[in-house]
C-alpha cells in the first residue's frame, strides 16, 4: 500500500517522528514552525499565541499561511 504522504515525497523516518518534530532532523524550521501553528491551533481551547503566529509568519508567506490555517481547520 502506498501512503499518501509517501506520494508526496515523505519518508518512514519523517512519519515516524512528526510527534517528535521539534526535536527530530528529518524536519527543517520552516515545516517545524507549520507543525507547531497546527498543533496550536487544533487544541481545544485554541493554543496559537502571538509567538507561534510570529514564528509561522517568519518562514511563510500570507497565502501560505491561509492555506496551512485552511487545512487545519477542514482536517483538525
Amino acid at each position: 500500500m502506498i501512503l499518501a504522504s509517501e506520494r508526496f515525497g515523505s519518508t518512514e523516518e519523517r512519519l515516524n517522528s512528526v510527534y517528535d518534530f521539534e526535536d527530530s532532523p528529518h524536519f527543517d524550521d520552516a515545516e517545524k514552525a507549520a507543525l507547531a501553528f497546527a498543533h496550536a491551533a487544533a487544541a481545544v481551547p485554541n493554543m496559537a499565541t502571538p509567538e507561534v503566529w510570529e514564528r509561522l509568519r517568519a518562514h511563510w508567506s500570507e497565502d501560505a499561511i491561509v492555506e496551512i490555517t485552511a487545512d487545519v481547520a477542514l482536517n483538525g
